[in-house]
Order: C-alpha cells, then structure tokens, then sequence
C-alpha cells in the first residue's frame, strides 16, 4: 500500500521531534550502558573469593551469580547495541537535515501553484 504525498511530506515535516526523542533515546542509553557495564564487572569480580572470605557463601551462591552476570552481560551488550543503533538513527536525521527541507519547500510551492491556479479558474 502506497502513501499519499501528504503522509511523506508530513512525516519529513516531523524531522525535529524525532531529533529530539533520538537525542533523549541517546542520553538514557549513554547513562544506563556504563551502569550496567559496572554491574557487571562488579559481579563479576565478586565471583572470586578474597584472602580471608568465608568460603561458604561463594560455593552457595557462585552458580547463580554466574547466571545473575550472563544476564547482566547480555542486558549490556543489548544496551550498547541500542546505544548504536540509537546514534546512527540520529547521524541519519541531521546528514538528510538539508534535504528534507528542500524537499518540503518544493512541495510547498507546488501545493501554492496549485491553490492559485484553481483560484484563477
């Protein structure tokens, strides 16, 4: 199913929020991704015992602090991939930025061609 010039025009017209939600999806993504990365290293080192630990909670608990980490490590790497994607989809708005507005321009001065030739008629 095609769309109508209008929708594409429209949706060009709506550059600038997506700018906007790219740029908070960035900023969310650029702080949760060092945390869970963090989180992460923390488990992880955690993992082995220091001189002097009690033994007995690392042999209760290492086996599901290895799946707490492999979750955590795949929530990272998910987040970082988020992160890229996010990034590239905001480089993309603002490289097509000039584009965009000459292309609506266009449109706008064919639409206004178009309202004064039916009002001539």
């Amino acid at each position: 199913m095609r769309r109508s010039a209008e929708v594409l025009v429209a949706r060009l017209r709506n550059r600038k929020s997506r700018i906007v939600i790219y740029g908070i999806i960035c900023v969310v993504l650029l702080v949760a991704v060092p945390i869970h990365w963090y989180m992460f290293f923390t488990l992880f080192f955690d993992l082995v015992p220091k001189e002097g630990d009690n033994l007995q909670p690392h042999v209760a608990l290492g086996q599901p602090l290895i799946v707490g980490i492999t979750c955590m490590q795949t929530m990272a790497f998910f987040l970082t991939m988020c992160l890229a994607a996010a990034v590239g989809a905001l480089i993309n708005e603002l490289t097509t930025f000039t584009k965009t507005d000459l292309l609506v321009s266009l449109w706008d001065r064919v639409q206004a061609l178009e309202e004064t030739a039916k009002q001539k008629e």
